[in-house]
Parts: structure tokens; C-alpha cells; sequence
């Protein structure tokens, strides 16, 4: 994948980016189907570096279909460039 234009963050405002380096994303919607651009669920990841679960607790990552796609419980949605937008928690996270 070529390297991104160095001012295409300024076109897209809050936007974390495209996803890079052999990262592949999904955005599930609550009825379990793959959302079309726009359309915001719950953010996927399948990449070599994903963890299983969190420091110091047995709470295990939320897993789609097999154990190579992972949540950590973001909602996104995606543009039709392929920005990524997080909007939301799936699941709220008070640590004190």
C-alpha cells in the first residue's frame, strides 16, 4: 500500500486514518452483516499484533467468527475512502 499524502488528514477531521501495515478492519453492525460505508458498528481488527485480553484481568477480547478477528469494543464506521471515524464504546469503561 503506498504511503498516505501527508496532508490527507486534513481533508478527512477525525479521522484515525486508513488502516495500514497488513491491518484488516470490519465494522459489524448489531445485526451481525458487515457495514456499508457510513453505516457505524462495532470496529474488528485481524492483525499479528493483536492481544487476547486485557493487563491484569481474565476479561478476554470479543472474537468474530475465529480467533483472528478482535474487538477491544470501539464503534466506528468507515468512508467511502476508507477512512476509519470511532463514534462510540460498545461497552463503557470507568478505571479509577
Amino acid at each position: 500500500m503506498p504511503a498516505p499524502e501527508p496532508v490527507a488528514h486534513l481533508r478527512t477531521p477525525g479521522s484515525c486514518g486508513k488502516p495500514d501495515g497488513g491491518i484488516k478492519i470490519r465494522i459489524i453492525k448489531e445485526d451481525g452483516t458487515v457495514g456499508a460505508p457510513g453505516e457505524a458498528g462495532e470496529l474488528f481488527v485481524s492483525t499479528n499484533l493483536a492481544m487476547d485480553g486485557y493487563h491484569h484481568t481474565d476479561e478476554q477480547l470479543t472474537e468474530l467468527d475465529d480467533d483472528r478477528w478482535k474487538s477491544v469494543g470501539d464503534v466506528a464506521y468507515v468512508d467511502e475512502e476508507g477512512y476509519v471515524y470511532i463514534c462510540d464504546r460498545k461497552k463503557d469503561m470507568i478505571i479509577s
